[in-house]
């Protein structure tokens, strides 16, 4: 199968072996109940995705209302488990956005917040030792249906 040929050959190039493979790989789906919940109790939450499959994009898409954009920070988007999702881009040879229709790229988990909420909910998820990352901005669009972009 060429796709393991080359994920092999960008393996070594990057260090990377079967075993840190393995257990990124088969780590179980985290469960983020107990931290929703407790976000629930202090802020506002517009919208929710627990990014376990159909990618990042395609998740983000059904949880927008109409009219609503959300712009993704594409320097901001391969931050968790870098290692792993670069040697898979590597290998597979897909781009960027093409990353993002198919894999959560160490997404898990995306909450949908007011500004004015955001330094709480930072406080909340260090309290509760989430690690997190600002991954895009929501605007209103005049017209027309929802849409994500990666900038």
């Amino acid at each position: 199968f060429q796709a393991e040929d080359g994920i092999r050959d960008a393996q070594e190039s990057r260090g990377l072996g079967d075993v840190y493979k393995r257990q990124i790989l088969l780590h179980p789906t985290k469960i983020y109940v107990k931290e929703i919940l407790e976000l629930q109790k202090n802020i506002n939450l517009k919208a929710i995705a627990h990014i376990t499959g159909g990618g990042l994009i395609g998740n983000l898409k059904r949880i927008i209302p109409e009219k609503i954009e959300i712009n993704l920070f594409k320097n901001s988007l391969f931050n968790f488990n870098k290692k792993l999702f670069s040697l898979i881009q590597e290998a597979s040879n897909l781009s960027d956005e093409e990353m993002l229709n198919t894999f959560n790229c160490g997404n898990g988990m995306v909450i949908v917040i007011s500004e004015n909420e955001l330094e709480k909910t930072k406080k909340i998820l260090i309290k509760l030792r989430i690690g997190y990352k600002i991954i895009g901005a929501c605007s209103n669009l005049k017209k027309g249906n929802s849409l994500v972009n990666v900038n």
